[in-house]
């Protein structure tokens, strides 16, 4: 008996299909339809290897033509490095990086950070020949387009003196298209060599700029699908490339000319005399000078932190006879104060930020108070003496010669100040500091003047009171103090007087008093009504060796004082004032005054 399947619509061999499906032409040929579908299966696996294939045989062909056009490592080394252009647009100073939180501070640090703006070009017509010209081209544009990279172990050098080195945090993304210009804004942090660092600096100060053969030694890791992991070691940037030194030129002649006008004064001086010495206080007015200097650093150096300058030591040289710095003061210990200084704002004339602590001890150096530069009219002209006639002298300049150290040096983040400092050494200073004469002496009168003719020749007599203000000095005695020892030598005096005396009637010079050697002269240190020092001066003066300018006008005076007893005449002065101090002798020239007085 024949068994029937229960499923209608099963087929033989476990294939079944549902109602709907018609018999295949393979059934009909007597083809099974299991090797159909299976030779089906085959023709499309055939194809898409063979389409791989063809794909990955193209991309090998490409490939190994593009690695054919991309050069060796040197090469492109060397093809970048020609075709490079590059220019310093800005910077600006952020401050040295604190290790211990990661912020910035303006006092102290290992790294100095930095923020850079650059523009960045490729010029390919710099490669000479056009097939290379081409090729590389080709290659940069077309294939490359644009690339990042880090910049890693920078060094500096100043020829063969090592600067210091550099590191840039954040890669660097470049476009290589022709020409097209890549605004670079990058930070940069500084580890540098500050004592290296301040002969370059001083070659800035001098103009020496084809001194400077500055470059930077620098490996890059580039970072690109088609050159993945490539390597350039011991690249050479010399600076010339892309930094503008006549634009830094005019920025350090800007800076000297800033220096050169300044016209510093003395705000405050407070002189206590001591057993052997004085003890100076000395507050400069350097208001302008300081806020002339905020001025540069905020508009040319792009500098707005503010920092606190530590206390310094200064050493101090003044100028010879040749106007050389070679005489140290070794009798002189001066001290600033510490003091803020912020370059965003602007002082006020009442802000003086420098005061200046000097401990002066006796004697001078010799060479500073006995060479003799020159002599006339029985001067002997000494650096003393210049110098202190150039600061009753408005117009001329003083210099000095300052170097300066840190006080203390125990803090970490005065080190670097003091190494910068030291390397820095001596610095000519040189200002408009000068001493108004007229605000000290407060009063000088010529009295008691009679003229006489005596043995056919004209006599004049007369005598010389002056009260020299000495508000800002603290002797250790008064004269007329009630003390035991005060007859004790005063550590300031003045021991004679020679010059000129010039007489005017009605506005008519008519007589000059010379006085050509020196006259011995009587002065004391005496408080005032209202206890302010002062220095008295008392000398009889008189000639008989008058020169007389206008006869006509001499003869009116003698009218006048004939028929009315009295006339009344100005008086200008010019004296040379010999005085003596605890640190050693010096003359003062040419100090000028006028007045009125009555001849009888």
């Amino acid at each position: 008996m024949e068994t029937q399947s229960l499923l209608p619509n099963e087929r033989p061999n476990g294939y079944s299909y549902t109602g709907d499906e018609l018999p295949s032409d393979g059934q009909e040929n007597g083809i099974e339809p299991t090797v159909m579908v299976q030779r089906k299966k085959h023709w499309y696996l055939n194809w898409k290897v063979l389409l791989s294939l063809f794909i990955l045989v193209n991309l090998v062909i490409v490939s190994l033509v593009v690695v054919s056009w991309i050069p060796d490592t040197d090469e492109m080394q060397d093809k970048f490095g020609r075709i490079t252009n590059g220019k310093l647009e800005s910077f600006h100073i952020d401050g040295w990086l604190d290790e211990d939180n990661g912020g910035l501070n303006t006092e102290y640090g290992k790294e100095l950070q930095i923020s850079t703006s650059m523009k960045v070009w490729f010029d390919y017509d710099l490669l000479e020949d056009v097939e290379e010209r081409k090729k590389f081209k080709r290659l940069s544009e077309g294939i490359i387009k644009s690339f990042c990279f880090n910049v890693q172990n920078i060094s500096t050098y100043d020829s063969s003196t090592f600067l210091g080195s550099l590191r840039i945090v954040e890669p660097i993304c470049l476009d290589l298209k022709d020409g097209y210009v890549n605004t670079i804004n990058v930070t940069v942090l500084v580890k540098p060599k500050m004592i290296k660092i301040v002969g370059v600096l001083k070659k800035l100060w001098r103009h020496e700029y084809d001194n400077l053969n500055i470059r930077s030694h620098l490996d890059i890791n580039v970072h690109k699908y088609l050159i993945p992991g490539m390597h350039f070691k011991d690249i050479r940037v010399k600076w010339d490339d892309f930094i503008d030194w006549d634009k830094i030129a005019i920025s350090v002649k800007e800076l000297h000319d800033l220096l050169q006008r300044s016209n510093l004064g003395l705000k405050t001086i407070n002189v206590k005399e001591q057993t052997n010495g004085f003890h100076v206080r000395l507050v400069p007015k350097v208001t302008d000078l300081v806020n002339d200097i905020s001025r540069f650093l905020r508009h040319r150096l792009f500098f707005n932190q503010a920092f606190v300058i530590p206390a310094l030591k200064l050493d101090v040289k003044v100028p010879d006879c040749l106007e050389l710095f070679s005489i140290g003061l070794s009798n002189a210990y001066i001290r600033t104060e510490e003091f803020r200084f912020d370059p965003r704002v602007d002082l006020e004339d009442s802000q003086e930020p420098i005061e200046l602590q000097c401990e002066l001890e006796a004697p001078l150096p010799e060479q500073f108070i006995t060479q003799e530069c020159w002599s006339f009219n029985g001067h002997r002209i000494t650096p003393l003496t210049k110098m202190l006639n150039k600061l009753l002298n408005s117009k001329d300049k003083v210099g000095v010669g300052i170097s300066a150290d840190v006080l203390d040096q125990k803090h970490d983040k005065n080190q670097m100040m003091s190494q910068l400092l030291v390397a820095v050494g001596y610095v000519s200073v040189y200002g408009h500091i000068s001493v108004n004469s007229s605000t000290l002496l407060q009063e000088c009168v010529l009295e008691d003047i009679s003229l006489k003719w005596q043995d056919g020749r004209l006599k004049f007599v007369g005598s010389i009171h002056e009260q020299v203000n000495l508000s800002f000095y603290e002797p250790m005695l008064y004269k007329n103090d009630d003390s035991d020892d005060r007859n004790s030598t005063d550590a300031i005096t003045v021991t004679g007087i020679k010059g000129k005396i010039k007489l005017y009637h009605e506005g008519v010079h008519f007589l000059n008093v010379p006085m050509e050697e020196w006259i011995p002269v009587n002065s004391v240190i005496e408080r005032d009504d209202c206890g302010t020092p002062q220095l008295v001066v008392d000398v009889d003066v008189g000639s008989d060796n008058v020169e007389v300018l206008n006869k006509w006008e001499l003869s009116k005076v003698f009218n006048e004082m004939v028929f009315q007893g009295e006339t009344q005449v100005e008086y200008r002065n010019a004296l040379d004032v010999q005085v003596t101090t605890l640190l050693g002798g010096f003359d003062v020239l040419g100090l000028e005054w006028t007045g009125e007085t009555t001849v009888t």
